[in-house]
């Protein structure tokens, strides 16, 4: 598989070079960076492979002569049409990655011209944390989230109480001791009826390996089959929230230097175990509304990102049951669908988003704006091409 080295194009007039790195950890030789060195998951290479290759199609023709993206030759194919700089080894990924530190991070006299590194990567066991960490420490430019926030958006437990306290929506919290019949126990007795769970890995990534639990199932011999095992999954790594039923939704934050930007919520599909399968754009009205409401509070009460994020909700039958499941401190898989929907060329608008108009600032109609097509979508991430879409197509502007 032919691997292409940096264009020409990101030499800045100094003779340093400009580029923006762009490195997803499943496609990017994350595995060099984990005690053994075998391949991800076929599904997680493809998710993470669908998501750089709906990135690159969403970037202008100059920005992606700018891009270098990371690439391991277990992860497939490559995007065209963009610099591929080869991950093969341990070595290989570190001097990729302190490379960034080496991209001037000042303005040049052309504000699109700055460089930067996009972190793409599990926030499971600290994981984003580390590597955005080592980043910050470098010197490079991030256009990801800084660590602060990556920190606190990982611990699901944590993020939820903040959430919480700042008066936004979140499923309740089952607190228990620190084992499996402690939560038993106390679902028990303290409700009248059963209680339906759901069990997350606290320091995890997302809704990987959740387990869904009710409380009342306790069969013959007063059994909780399906719980994680202690040994196995230690209880202090349990996250545990009563759960909601309705429709999943994505929503991603688009945060420029201005300010921040609610992109529309897209409507997801998820497998067994939490895995993210695609979506569907667009909602209705009034759901749209009321996720873009929830949107705000969660901005409101977040510490400052410095970059964009996703959020995770749940919209009930009626508003009152809507709530914040997540806070996704990354590019999510939702981008296949928005940047299909969203232009002209999104991309830009992420890695270079001094140069669009972003809420709360008022439009210059010299500058870019963001057009959302409302035409409807389905989505997923079994192929890593845009997906077929319907209906005939119009324009209106982005709110």
């Amino acid at each position: 598989m032919p691997f292409r080295s940096a264009l020409a194009e990101t030499v800045s007039t100094d003779g340093r070079t400009m580029a923006i790195r762009i490195w997803e950890y499943t496609v990017g030789g994350g595995r060099f960076a984990e005690a053994t060195d075998e391949a991800f998951p076929i599904a997680l290479r493809r998710e993470g492979r669908a998501m750089i290759g709906a990135l690159v199609r969403s970037c202008s023709p100059e920005l992606r002569r700018r891009l270098r993206i990371a690439w391991d030759p277990q992860a497939g194919t490559p995007p065209d049409d963009v610099a591929i700089d080869r991950i093969d080894s341990v070595a290989a990924l570190e001097r990729w990655f302190d490379g960034a530190a080496d991209e001037p991070s000042e303005r040049s006299p052309v504000k699109r011209e700055r460089g930067g590194l996009l972190i793409i990567a599990p926030e499971t066991d600290g994981r984003l944390a580390r590597w955005t960490e080592r980043a910050e420490k470098s010197g490079a430019r991030l256009l990801s989230p800084c660590a602060e926030f990556v920190r606190l958006a990982s611990d699901k437990t944590a993020t939820t109480r903040r959430l919480a306290e700042a008066g936004v929506p979140v499923p309740r919290e089952i607190r228990g001791e620190q084992s499996a019949e402690s939560l038993a126990s106390e679902t028990r007795s303290d409700l009248a009826r059963p209680l339906r769970c759901v069990i997350k890995d606290r320091f995890g990534c997302g809704g990987v390996d959740m387990v869904r639990w009710r409380s009342g199932d306790w069969g013959s011999t007063g059994g909780i089959d399906g719980v994680p095992h202690p040994l196995v999954w230690p209880r202090e790594r349990w996250h545990v929230e009563q759960e909601h039923e309705g429709t999943s939704v994505g929503i991603f934050v688009l945060v420029g230097p201005g300010g921040y930007r609610i992109l529309p919520p897209i409507a997801q599909r998820q497998g067994e175990g939490g895995s993210y399968l695609g979506g569907s754009y667009p909602l209705a009205a009034a759901p749209a509304q009321r996720a873009m409401r929830l949107a705000r509070r969660v901005v409101t009460a977040m510490p400052k990102s410095g970059a964009s994020f996703g959020i995770d909700l749940i919209l009930g039958n009626e508003e009152q049951e809507d709530v914040v499941l997540e806070v996704n401190p990354r590019l999510v898989s939702s981008w296949i669908g928005l940047s299909q929907r969203i232009g002209p060329y999104l991309g830009d608008a992420l890695l270079a988003g001094d140069s669009y108009d972003v809420e709360p600032q008022p439009i210059d109609r010299r500058r870019r704006e963001l057009i959302v097509d409302p035409t409807p979508l389905m989505f997923d991430v079994s192929h890593d091409g845009p997906s077929a879409t319907t209906n005939g197509r119009s324009t209106e502007e982005a709110t």
